[in-house]
């Protein structure tokens, strides 16, 4: 007997082939959307794409901030407490620009807690 699975359409329980691509049965095929290829960004390409961001869409004081020496201390050490782990998919990455640190309570909001680490142990994978 070939394996089978059912259309993915709430409350519609048709069998379908388990190798069809499209998840839905012949009576919804209309509703599956493929999602596209991912192709992961070459490492000059980030590069080239942060060095624009930094350069002409992020604020100048938010840009040495998040080039000076206490924030990327602060943000080492808190990729390295969260043991390179995002804290949404718990995917692992120790290769340099796949994590993020964030600020929980955002730095426009309180520039006081900046530096603070309960405000800032949010670290996210770059895809997030």
């Amino acid at each position: 007997m070939a394996r089978v699975k059912i259309c993915r359409r709430t409350n519609c329980h048709v069998s379908i082939p388990y190798e069809q691509d499209n998840p839905y049965c012949e009576l919804h095929k209309a509703m599956y959307r493929p999602k596209p290829e991912f192709e992961p960004k070459s490492s000059y390409e980030r590069k080239r794409q942060q060095r624009e961001y930094n350069a002409n869409k992020r604020d100048k004081e938010a840009n040495e901030f998040y080039h000076n020496k206490t924030w990327k201390h602060l943000s080492a050490g808190l990729k390295q407490q969260a043991m390179f782990t995002c804290v949404y998919c718990r995917s692992t990455s120790t290769t340099k620009g796949y994590l993020v640190v964030d600020h929980i309570i955002p730095r426009k909001i309180d520039k006081r807690k900046q530096l603070d680490k309960p405000a800032t142990a949010k670290v996210t994978e770059l895809q997030h």
